[in-house]
């Protein structure tokens, strides 16, 4: 029998991503080096959705009501992550994520090896293929 179920729907990056956004945006807040009126951004965004004030009244379209809410809250969010300093959103992701400070972004226009915190890396490019092991001699004298 075949299982011709669909995916589900919840996948456990999805929920990860999400949190992480929101740890990344309340570091930002609380960071010195953002801009005041970046800053303002959020707050304008949540006076929105807590205003009783919709473009999309929740009486006339239930559903739709509720979604510009979560659209002007997730647009705000985006919106105050973009505009905040990159150097500052780099810091903080790679404190949030615990990333190498040698990783980075290969590109394909760059050639050569990269210099990233006096250290050299190469990127190498290739295929592959899994071939499963044989057993050795040895292993197979013993059973």
């Amino acid at each position: 029998m075949s299982d011709n179920r669909p995916p589900t729907v919840y996948n456990d990056n999805i929920f990860k991503n999400i949190v992480r956004q929101l740890r990344l945006a309340w570091r930002l807040f609380l960071d010195p080096r953002v801009h005041w009126l970046t800053k303002s951004l959020p707050i304008i965004a949540a006076i929105y959705v807590i205003s009783p004030i919709d473009f999309i009244p929740e009486a006339v379209v239930p559903i739709l009501g509720g979604m510009d809410d979560l659209a002007i809250a997730v647009f705000g969010l985006k919106l105050f992550i973009e505009f905040s300093p990159p150097e500052v959103v780099q810091e903080h992701l790679r404190e949030l994520l615990g990333a190498v400070s040698t990783w980075r972004v290969a590109d394909d226009a760059q050639k050569g090896p990269a210099v990233s915190d006096g250290h050299e890396t190469t990127v190498v490019e290739g295929e592959y293929q899994v071939v499963e092991d044989k057993p050795s001699e040895v292993e197979s004298d013993r059973t």
